[in-house]
């Protein structure tokens, strides 16, 4: 599923965005940008499970009707 996922981030248009995942669970992921909480629906983390982001570094992804979340490499084990 990752490669088709990424396969579909090179053959679309998309927005990335550097950002510090405060929190994500079953429903929406959470990111702080000045001050403000912004929560995300339907998403997909890449390379870490959701219960273990907690102010976590990465990129987040925009694509029409999906959210990818990619964490820095310095966050994993």
């Amino acid at each position: 599923m990752t490669v088709y996922k990424l396969i579909k981030i090179r053959n679309h248009e998309y927005i990335a965005y550097h950002a510090i995942v405060k929190m994500a669970d079953g429903s929406a992921i959470t990111i702080e940008k000045d001050g403000r909480l912004f929560s995300y629906k339907d998403y997909l983390c890449i390379g870490i499970d959701a219960k273990e982001i907690n102010n976590t570094k990465g990129t987040l992804v925009f694509i029409p009707d999906d959210v990818l979340f990619i964490p820095d490499n310095e966050q994993q084990n």
